[in-house]
């Protein structure tokens, strides 16, 4: 039948009215598929991606935006000959067709269905009529022009649910004037195309039979249907079907039938592929009182973030729960975050009285008929789901309507009024977790060509099912290879509508002017989460306003409450969301936050840094950005708290800096905290921080901070057994001290050089450097000069110690105790009393050696040292091992073990130190467990002389092993602990 009224039709072929002629075949197929998605989205920008999803099955072109260019040019030139404007328009990767959506057949079918559906339950004869002017719109499914895996589930969503509603709004109008044999006709058809089995379906059919006398008939067919019912475990709809057929028989008095309103069945279609969620059932199970008999009355709460599926949820749970409720179940969707406005209460209410079978003429007044709505539910406990609610004031009169129900409410808003002023019981609905994203997947891949996405792409979903089901269905029709776990397509994925960008976008535009800001500025922050502090300095705003902005983003669910209290963190997707409404602002104001942010860390790690590490010279400050907030650090403990809490935000930020240009605060933000997460084992970080250090300083033209910079990244390497590398950064630094000073930063490069032949096994080659350092530091007085004389001492001491000189290596290494307190340096302390433990033990004094060494721990712990730490649990493993304590000195190794987790040598010294132990108690497996790991790691580190010790060592053990080749490099000495950086 030709096309009504319209100009456009997408039911069928894509199709164009030219002349006053229906043309089907105006254009090649990919012309007709791409007009055909234009006009399902009339009206709507639709991006390329999603055009690509949506109308190539194969391989999509190889440039799609000139292609979709050239195909809307070919389109625009057929459109001039359709009857009424139409037009296509571009613009950035994006299409629109804009024309009247009632000229296209598709919307002009949906309106016409939905008002045929009105129609129908309020008994307007007019139904019949706008149902048969729908119908006659019908030419085939919808796009039938796209064979794509979208355009499936468009058909199955949209096309046959519209053409389902306009059938049975056809029925129903036809027994409403009692042409039964007409409605059944349309029945049998409808059962055919739909299934036999619909209850409502098997209704109407009885209703029909009855109508044509045929009641012999209908008897039978309702009693067949009962016991399809029954055998298929559908309690529910035997009922139904029973109460219906009863409702038609004579009454006792042989008078009229008493008037039957059926058990509504309102609920959306349970998910076959709904996964997870047990953990949320069982909670939704309690708070309605299932678990303990007969449900409740009153208010549920789903709230959950966009895409995370509270609807369907919503839907899964009121399926399996609606048989507890003898007044069935009803469901509206209160569109509470669509542009266009909230619903009208008076609109909900006459949607549930249609629903419940009752006339709605609108000549009542809107309190009539919320009135007549609860009367009609008074006397049964009923299912209600408001589906999409905004806020409290959307339902708060309507749930008063509701007083007899249970009415379960999905939003994206966490709404503390509504459960605060009605009692509401509220269940969050977080992400899926990883296993149930698997899971997810693979029901969504059963009923489809075998597949399966990606760890990475799976996990870039991050838990939403509606992100997990359209990469299924793009997988489906591209291949597994078309798409990459960018969080940017993947926000976009499923186009306008759809996409978690298109549902985030209404939350977003919903938010007052300063959040809706904040969370697109708060998108510049590098780091995984953050505090209060941070948001301040990156809109700028006071921390009071910041705070409320937080909490709106919050229960908006645009933000997530971090692990730990009064942080907060974006979920994955929406970070990606959140940077491009930073992408809004100007480009000033987007430097001026990355500038807050970064002064933030930085003033607050100078701070942290002053606290911890007070008797060291620091970097001259900047001054403060305006609007910079800086951590509250009250003393040492917070400051040590905070840099470890922040230590990924501060790596983060620290590249965000050097990458923005602003290298005056990178090399500062680096010298404020390369060395701490150096001592607290975080060695990569450490890395990362020194090497930033460098480029930046560089950059900045301040040669001192990049002398100063390679000399602590020479230090770190030296520690952690990179002699090469290390040597040729304190080359760079102490000859930068040479020329330019000052006195306290050569003698820490002089210091480390000694150091570095001591690592080398040369401790006579070590003596002059250190000699030297000791004149250099003579005359310094100050706090300081104690703490670097104190250091130096205790290297000293540990050459003399190497070089067989155990009494001038204890002369030397109570100098440095005086020092060390004199400069109030608990680790430098510590590290002499190591010194003087190590000098006892080699003199046979135990029980001193281990009094010391003890003493000498708990500072290195308080300090803290973390490599000073890890040597002098190794020097206590020795002690108990020659004092015959075995168990003890395994107990301090295997101790030592674990602190240099990040650290190779001290982690290889240690394992040295365990396998000899589990050697003397006769635990080869356990030695050799040790010693190969050891081993590894020195031929890694160029260390042959300790290498050749372990395969010694190994060589020992009853069974042959195959052992790491050795590796061209520098000998070097015993473990020795290093003090911290001399920054300029």
């Amino acid at each position: 039948m030709e096309l009504v009224d319209t100009v456009l039709g997408i039911l069928g072929a894509t199709a164009l009215r030219v002349g006053g002629a229906l043309v089907e075949d105006w254009g090649p197929p990919r012309q007709r598929a791409v007009l055909g998605l234009l006009a399902y989205r009339v009206g709507r920008w639709v991006p390329v991606e999603q055009l690509l999803d949506w109308v190539w099955a194969a391989r999509p072109p190889d440039d799609p935006q000139s292609t979709l260019e050239g195909y809307a040019a070919k389109i625009r030139t057929h459109l001039k000959g359709v009857a009424a404007p139409a037009t296509i328009s571009g613009r950035r990767g994006r299409f629109r067709l804009d024309v009247d959506p009632d000229l296209v057949d598709f919307h002009r079918f949906r309106r016409l269905a939905d008002t045929a559906a009105v129609q129908a339950r309020a008994g307007d004869p007019a139904a019949e009529d706008t149902a048969r002017q729908a119908l006659a719109l019908w030419r085939g499914d919808l796009l039938d022009d796209l064979t794509t895996p979208f355009a499936d589930g468009a058909r199955a969503t949209h096309g046959q649910p519209a053409r389902l509603t306009a059938r049975r709004a056809l029925v129903d109008s036809l027994l409403a004037r009692g042409a039964h044999q007409d409605a059944l006709s349309t029945l049998l058809e409808l059962q055919e195309d739909e299934g036999p089995h619909d209850v409502e379906f098997a209704e109407r059919r009885i209703t029909a039979l009855r109508g044509l006398g045929r009641q012999r008939e209908a008897t039978t067919y309702y009693l067949g249907m009962r016991k399809h019912y029954l055998d298929e475990g559908d309690p529910d709809s035997a009922e139904q079907v029973r109460a219906h057929h009863d409702s038609g028989l004579p009454t006792a008095t042989g008078g009229t039938p008493v008037p039957h309103h059926p058990v509504p069945r309102g609920l959306p279609v349970d998910s076959p592929d709904f996964t997870g969620r047990a953990d949320l059932l069982a909670e939704l199970d309690v708070a309605a009182g299932l678990a303990d008999g007969d449900p409740l009355r009153g208010v549920l709460v789903l709230d959950g973030m966009p895409g995370v599926g509270k609807s369907a949820l919503a839907a899964h749970w009121g399926h399996r729960a609606q048989s507890r409720f003898n007044g069935g179940s009803l469901h509206v969707d209160l569109d509470g975050w669509d542009d266009g406005g909230v619903r009208p209460r008076a609109a909900v209410v006459d949607e549930l009285l249609l629903a419940l079978g009752r006339q709605v003429d609108g000549r009542g007044s809107p309190q009539e008929r919320e009135v007549l709505l609860r009367q009609a539910l008074a006397d049964r406990h009923t299912l209600v789901v408001l589906d999409g609610v905004r806020d409290r004031e959307q339902v708060k009169d309507l749930i008063k309507v509701l007083a007899d129900c249970l009415v379960l409410i999905t939003t994206r808003q966490r709404i503390t009024s509504l459960t605060a002023w009605s009692g509401a019981r509220r269940v969050h609905v977080p992400p899926l977790s990883p296993a149930e994203s698997a899971e997810l997947a693979a029901r969504r891949f059963r009923a489809r060509p075998p597949g399966r996405l990606a760890e990475d792409l799976l996990a870039a979903c991050g838990g939403l099912p509606l992100v997990v089901n359209l990469a299924v269905e793009h997988v489906v029709a591209f291949g597994a290879g078309a798409l990459s776990a960018d969080p940017a397509r993947l926000l976009d994925l499923g186009g306008e509508g759809f996409s978690v960008a298109s549902i985030t976008g209404h939350t977003h535009r919903l938010l007052g002017g300063a959040p809706r800001r904040a969370f697109g500025l708060l998108g510049l922050h590098p780091g995984a989460d953050f505090g209060a502090e941070v948001a301040a300095s990156c809109t700028g705003l006071p921390l009071g306003q910041a705070e409320a902005c937080l909490s709106v983003l919050v229960d908006a669910h645009l933000l997530q409450p971090g692990r730990a209290p009064g942080r907060y963190r974006f979920h994955g997707l929406l970070r990606e969301f959140a940077r491009r409404r930073a992408g809004e602002e100007d480009g000033a104001a987007r430097s001026a936050a990355v500038t807050r942010v970064v002064d933030h860390y930085l003033q607050s790690a100078a701070t942290a840094d002053e606290l911890l590490d007070p008797g060291t010279p620091k970097a001259p400050r900047l001054a403060p950005v305006p609007g910079a907030v800086r951590a509250a650090l009250p003393d040492a403990a917070a400051a040590a708290r905070w840099l470890r809490d922040e230590r990924a935000n501060v790596i983060a930020v620290l590249r965000l800096a050097a990458d923005t240009g602003d290298h005056a605060r990178a090399w500062r933000l680096a010298h404020a905290v390369g060395t701490h997460y150096d001592l607290h084992g975080c060695y990569q970080d450490s890395l990362v921080a020194h090497r930033v250090a460098i480029g930046s300083a560089r950059a900045d033209g301040h040669r001192e901070a990049e002398s100063s910079s390679s000399h602590d990244l020479g230090v770190m390497l030296l520690r952690h057994g990179e002699l090469e590398q290390a040597r040729e950064h304190l080359d760079r630094g102490r000859r930068f001290a040479e020329e330019h000073g000052p006195p306290h930063a050569l003698l820490a490069g002089l210091l480390h050089l000694g150091l570095h032949e001591l690592r080398r096994g040369r401790p006579a080659a070590a003596v002059p450097l250190l000699e030297r350092c000791l004149a250099l530091g003579a005359d310094d007085a100050s706090r300081a000069g104690h703490t670097d004389l104190a250091w130096v001492c205790a290297h000293f001491g540990e050459v003399r110690v190497q070089l067989g000189q155990p009494v001038e290596a204890e002369v030397l290494l109570h100098q440095g105790r005086y020092h060390a307190e004199m400069g109030a340096a608990p680790a430098a302390l510590a590290a002499c009393l190591h010194g003087l433990a190590r000098v006892h033990r080699v003199k046979g004094d135990l029980s001193a050696a281990e009094s010391l060494a003890t003493t000498a721990l708990a500072g290195a712990l308080s300090a803290p040292h973390r490599p000073l730490v890890i040597a002098i649990r190794a020097e206590l493993a020795q002690l108990h091992e020659q004092r015959g304590a075995l168990a003890t000195a395994q107990e301090q190794a295997r101790q030592a073990v674990a602190d240099a987790e990040n650290a190779p040598l001290a982690r290889a010294d240690a394992l040295r130190v365990l396998g000899r132990v589990m050697h003397k108690q006769g635990k080869h497996e356990d030695a050799r467990a040790a010693w190969t790991p050891a081993l590894a790691a020195y031929v890694q580190l160029g260390d042959e002389v300790k290498a050749a010790v372990v395969r010694a060592q190994l060589d020992m053990l009853p069974h042959d092993i195959t052992l790491p080749l050795a590796r061209s490099g520098d000998h070097s000495g015993q473990i020795v602990d290093n003090p911290p950086r001399r920054p300029s």
